[in-house]
């Protein structure tokens, strides 16, 4: 089922006294935001499944099902494209807490302050967005990292390949479900034997030639770049590396429907992973 889109952001208020929703509505800048109403959790699901609110507004205690039933069939992670805002007159401390732990962003009690409601709701939906453009951005450089046909791989803060590109299962002939989780080591010929305990700990630069070593213990040249690799959150997870094999000449088409650079994927790949500051 396609989800519709809002052109505002989207706020979903799920409580069962239809009065709340009226006066969270009026509370927040109707042209600034769009709104639905759910009057309990069960609702709320089949709404979630139709549209794509940004926050949820959350009640607690309500029919068919309640906020903390709805939080954990939710099951809220990090990845998810919308907020939590529990808002509630009821709730104890014990289902406060339990609500944090489920995932919420933000607790209010009613009856609320107009102003506090205001500020909170546009902090949450602003951090969301960064959040979600971030999610956007990174599927999209991945997109290309696998459109590449540059040798593209990284390797965690122990120096085990986490990524493994199709150009890189070409070239040295492992499947990515074959060599994930190896050290890196193996990828290179006992001449660059030190190579990845010098340069991919995840705190250096390299850009040069190197000597690789095939699936089939074939050795060929490449040039390599390496970066450290953040999170998006900034923290360092370890190396990412953009490889050419130099033994072959051969041109590939790329299949992706605009014509790119492949050597320039690998570029922004490292500058994309390699940017952040921990």
């Amino acid at each position: 089922m396609n989800k519709t889109v809002a052109t505002q952001p989207l706020i979903l208020v799920v409580d069962d006294e239809e009065i709340i929703f009226k006066s969270v509505r009026n509370a927040l800048n109707s042209r600034e935001y769009q709104f639905m109403h759910a009057p309990d959790g069960r609702i709320a699901f089949r709404m979630l499944q139709e549209h794509n609110p940004i926050l949820i507004i959350l009640d607690i205690r309500m029919p068919n099902m309640g906020g903390v039933e709805f939080l954990q069939q939710l099951q809220l992670t990090s990845n998810d494209p919308f907020s939590v805002i529990v808002l509630t007159g009821h709730a104890e401390s014990k289902e406060i807490a339990e609500c944090f732990n489920l995932g919420i962003n933000a607790f209010l009690r009613k009856p609320f302050n107009i102003y506090e409601l205001q500020g909170m709701v546009r902090q949450t939906i602003k951090l969301k967005q960064s959040a979600n453009e971030l999610v956007r951005t990174n599927q999209y450089m991945h997109d290309m990292i696998d459109r590449s046909m540059d040798i593209i791989f990284s390797v965690d803060a122990n120096q085990n390949i986490v990524e493994f590109n199709p150009a890189a299962e070409k070239a040295f002939g492992y499947a990515a479900n074959e060599i994930k989780g190896k050290p890196v080591a193996g990828l290179f010929h006992k001449e660059n034997g030190n190579f990845s305990l010098s340069y991919m700990d995840g705190t250096k630069r390299y850009s040069g030639k190197v000597l690789f070593r095939r699936k089939n213990r074939e050795s060929f040249s490449a040039s390599l770049a390496v970066a450290p690799w953040h999170t998006l959150e900034g923290s360092l997870e370890g190396s990412i590396a953009n490889a050419r094999d130099l033994t072959t000449d051969l041109v590939e088409e790329v299949s992706a429907p605009v014509k790119i650079s492949p050597f320039l994927i690998g570029r922004r790949a490292i500058r994309f992973f390699g940017s952040a500051q921990a």
